[in-house]
């Protein structure tokens, strides 16, 4: 076992019912949403899209910056906020092709708090973000969905 594991699963479960379910509910399931569907009345669904993740991922790149000043963190303050804007981003557009918000929490909470089951010399954090990207590309085959099946739920 890498590290203690109580701390370990403690630290993974503050994730997933914490930082990573409430960044996850707030910028992709709500923000995200919200300037989609107020921009798609006036742009195409492309444009919206993109827009929608531009703008929310600004936002969630810079609500970032007062926990940076408070943990001194400003050297970087410009890359960090570009890898924030970048990873929000990605995991957003995730969020588009799977529709699955709780997917996106475990992804969130696992790479703010990779859970090394086994001491490896690799990073977690790649292995994870490599199986995300995996798990994203092949989500309909895995979940065994289809589109048609997806647009005639009713909500």
């Amino acid at each position: 076992m890498s590290g203690n594991i109580n701390i370990l699963i403690g630290s993974l479960l503050g994730q997933l019912f914490g930082n990573a379910a409430f960044e996850e509910l707030i910028y992709r399931g709500i923000l995200f949403l919200q300037f989609y569907l107020l921009l798609k009345t006036k742009n195409n669904i492309k444009k919206s899209l993109f827009y929608s993740v531009i703008i929310s991922q600004i936002i969630f790149a810079l609500i970032h910056i007062p926990n940076r000043l408070i943990i001194n963190q400003v050297n970087n303050l410009g890359t960090d906020l570009m890898i924030l804007f970048t990873a929000g981003s990605v995991l957003t557009l995730i969020f588009i092709i799977t529709r699955n918000l709780l997917f996106l929490i475990g992804i969130h909470a696992l790479i703010n708090q990779p859970f090394n089951l086994i001491e490896t010399d690799f990073p977690m954090r790649i292995i994870i973000s490599i199986l995300v990207i995996i798990s994203a590309a092949f989500w309909n085959k895995i979940m065994l969905v289809n589109d048609n099946e997806i647009k005639s739920i009713k909500i």
